[in-house]
């Protein structure tokens, strides 16, 4: 499964780190998750195997994230 989303970073902040990247990047994952399995349960971890950023964003920046899911269970 795949899951495309965005995030406005609000142009006020003083900066946006990658690490944030990396957890918005996440967040979409666990939620995509959660729907997957009719929200009964919610993933405990997850890991990936790649978190590409093409470009470094900053405040203003529309941050564009697309994942995908190789299997997601109850389990």
């Amino acid at each position: 499964m795949s899951a495309t989303g965005t995030y406005l970073i609000p142009a006020g902040v003083d900066g946006f780190s990658g690490s944030l990247v990396a957890e918005s990047t996440g967040q979409l994952a666990a939620w995509s998750a959660v729907a997957k399995v009719d929200f009964v349960s919610r993933p405990l971890a997850g890991i990936a195997g790649l978190v590409e950023m093409l470009e470094p964003v900053k405040p203003g920046d529309r941050l564009e994230l697309e994942i995908g899911i190789e299997s997601v269970d109850e389990d």
